[in-house]
């Protein structure tokens, strides 16, 4: 689909892709040249018929960030950037599995342009919004140094204090997400399972029909 995250990637590719070619052919690509081939990269149906449509117009100015800017203006709603934001500051991992919050995160983070996110305060955003336990396990950390931990290591980190409350029964998670999880041999105790309140009563109470939870 053409949305914020999927145009930002594509303009990255391209770009990505002329500079390799200038690198490996030791040869500077001119604007007509990468205006023209990536007209004829776009596979998206809306995005063909746009193109044949500022052809002519786009080739013969011949400047990439012209060509760009008339992209995004015609594909992305004006406020895409501050609805972005808007996504990211409002991403909460809640009831949800780590990975899954951690990835909706990171691609949110992805359809800015680069370093409209710093790395620091993405890995306090991973952190602050996180469920609530998973925060407070990760601030027990002692040796823990947010500022100089990479954004890799730190994810890696905060999944591997998330299964271990997994492990220790102390969150809850579908059977699905269990079961992709943990491959031991031996089954994890963990606390004597407790009936689910009635359905009809949570819909009534404007609660989740899933995890029964009501507000």
């Amino acid at each position: 689909p053409i949305d914020a995250l999927n145009v930002t990637a594509w303009i990255s590719d391209c770009e990505d892709a002329f500079e390799s070619f200038e690198v490996l052919k030791d040869r500077k690509l001119d604007g007509t040249f990468r205006v023209r081939e990536a007209g004829r990269m776009l596979q998206h149906e809306d995005a063909k018929a746009w193109w044949m449509g500022v052809r002519t117009d786009q080739i013969a100015k011949g400047v990439w960030k012209d060509f760009v800017k008339l992209f995004k203006e015609r594909f992305l709603p004006a406020n895409w950037r501050l609805l972005a934001f808007r996504n990211y500051h409002l991403c909460y991992q809640r009831h949800r599995d780590f990975s899954e919050y951690a990835a909706e995160l990171n691609s949110i983070k992805n359809s800015l342009e680069l370093g409209a996110v710093s790395e620091f305060h993405y890995r306090l955003h991973l952190l602050f919004h996180s469920h609530e336990l998973l925060y407070l396990r990760v601030l027990a950390l002692n040796n823990l140094d947010v500022t100089t931990t990479s954004t890799d290591n730190f994810t890696a980190l905060l999944q591997q204090q998330w299964d271990s409350l997994i492990a220790e029964g102390r969150v809850r998670v579908s059977r699905a997400v269990s079961a992709q999880s943990f491959t031991t041999a031996s089954p994890v105790s963990g606390p004597p399972s407790v009936p689910l309140p009635d359905r009809d009563a949570v819909v009534q109470a404007g609660g989740c029909t899933r995890c029964r939870l009501t507000p």
